[in-house]
């Protein structure tokens, strides 16, 4: 067993399936949970991470009038039907097969200090797919036999002794 993990392949391969593995789990969790993350950065900035509706969406919030601190670092889980995320309009700059970038938002309860978001929503698929299928590649992919030579069985020559 320990043959198997020799080389840089398959390790890799282990760490693309776990990675993996997780966005598997946060894509069938999105299914009923929307869940959310917020992080201050900055005086009026705020970063969130959604996820819901099998995507993901990163929301880069700016509010002029309210300074932002750490009392709007937080988590948060609804069940989707319980949600008012359809409510949500996104100004969307382009849209296609469930990647979209938008560049804010129309909230019927947003407060007046919203200014604007930069969007951007990825669906889970697209990231758990490639890495499924990079991570079958590294692991199941003969390694191919090393032509190095060890160094006992170097001559003088191809050491770089010079006889001369």
């Amino acid at each position: 067993m320990g043959e198997f993990f020799k080389g840089w392949r398959r390790k890799m391969g282990c760490v693309t399936l776990v990675m993996a593995s997780v966005f598997m789990v946060g894509w069938v969790r999105s299914m009923n949970i929307l869940d959310s993350v917020s992080l201050p950065v900055g005086r009026h900035r705020l970063m969130q991470l959604w996820s819901g509706h099998q995507s993901m969406t990163g929301v880069n919030e700016y509010h002029a009038n309210i300074d932002v601190t750490w009392d709007h670092l937080g988590w948060g889980s609804v069940r989707v039907e319980e949600s008012d995320f359809d409510d949500i309009r996104m100004r969307w700059l382009w849209k296609w097969c469930g990647f979209g970038i938008a560049d804010g938002i129309d909230y019927p309860v947003m407060p007046r200090s919203f200014r604007s978001a930069a969007i951007l929503t990825v669906p889970y698929c697209a990231l758990t797919t490639p890495l499924t299928l990079l991570s079958a590649f590294l692991l199941l992919s003969k390694p191919r036999p090393s032509n190095q030579k060890k160094i006992s069985e170097l001559t003088a020559n191809e050491g770089g002794v010079n006889h001369g």
